[in-house]
């Protein structure tokens, strides 16, 4: 529901990315820091992004406030929306607070 309302809202962001690799890539890189133009006081989550070649992306998740779970369904819409079938593993770097967690999405064989 959440990325809906995102497209609805900011269809610029969307229409940018040509995949949705390039899309989490682009949300610290581009779409915070539009956001911090309007809320510079804003505790935005932060996504490093590495890519892994045809074998996908590494995402780390570090914030503030305790979403990585939110983070992980964000991650896996944007994926549906841009038609990418992935398998996304997730491990929790600060086990139990949801603060920190590193993502593996890659391409689903087949």
């Amino acid at each position: 529901h959440l990325l809906g309302v995102f497209r609805a809202k900011y269809p610029v962001f969307f229409d940018a990315a040509p995949d949705g690799f390039a899309f989490l890539d682009s949300i610290d890189r581009t779409i915070h820091v539009e956001v911090r133009k309007l809320y510079p006081d804003a505790e935005l989550p932060r996504f490093d992004c590495s890519r892994l070649g045809d074998a996908g992306m590494r995402l780390e998740y570090s914030s503030g406030r305790p979403f990585a779970h939110l983070a992980h369904g964000l991650i896996e819409a944007t994926m549906e929306h841009y038609g990418h079938a992935v398998d996304i593993t997730r491990e929790d770097l600060a086990p139990g607070d949801g603060t920190r967690a590193r993502f593996l999405i890659r391409p689903r064989a087949g």
